[in-house]
């Protein structure tokens, strides 16, 4: 990756950024910019079901890109304005491998300069839910699953309150009908 400032890990769903003092080191594969960028790194583990990156809300008009490791264009996809808001950016992409992935955040402006960058992925079922990206909400089991299984080889596995079982024993069984029950992902009866 050929940035000038430091790649920044994606830890949370949300990161809100800033290209005051930003370069412009990228150039995404969907159009031409001229503006600073700001690019992240992004580790997967498990296989995902679905991976969702937007710049909802942000302040700039934003250009988004998935990179493989190394931030090489043509990126693996690529959106400018795809987003609900006006100049926001959506990439929306199906059965993810693990690997170890690149986001870059372009603009097509210089004022304002913030923006909103979510990271949401889905990990297929049976698929390992021990990442760190599960705690702080990055990852999560599709709907339907949970994660379950003891330390070290936790995947995502059928819920218990869609599981066709009276887990807990008090004669109602899975949601909406066991009142133990949240949703159909909610794992305990």
């Amino acid at each position: 990756c050929r940035e000038t400032e430091p790649l920044v890990a994606i830890t949370g769903p949300t990161t809100t950024g800033t290209l005051v003092g930003a370069t412009d080191d990228h150039d995404p594969a969907c159009i031409t910019t001229n503006f600073p960028d700001r690019v992240y790194s992004l580790a997967i583990t498990t296989p995902l079901q679905s991976l969702v990156i937007d710049t909802e809300g942000s302040a700039v008009d934003t250009v988004v890109s998935l990179m493989n490791s190394t931030c090489s264009e043509p990126s693996i996809a690529c959106d400018d304005d795809g987003g609900l808001g006006i100049g926001d950016s959506l990439i929306t992409r199906s059965f993810v491998t693990a690997g170890k992935y690149t986001i870059g955040v372009d603009t097509e402006s210089i004022v304002p300069n913030t923006y909103n960058l979510a990271v949401r992925g889905i990990v297929a079922p049976g698929g390992s839910c021990e990442h760190p990206l599960f705690a702080t909400g990055v990852l999560s089991c599709s709907i339907g699953f949970a994660c379950d299984g003891p330390v070290g080889s936790r995947t995502c596995s059928v819920a218990q309150c869609i599981d066709g079982i009276d887990n807990n024993g008090d004669g109602k069984t899975d949601f909406p009908f066991d009142p133990g029950c949240a949703s159909s992902s909610d794992d305990s009866e």
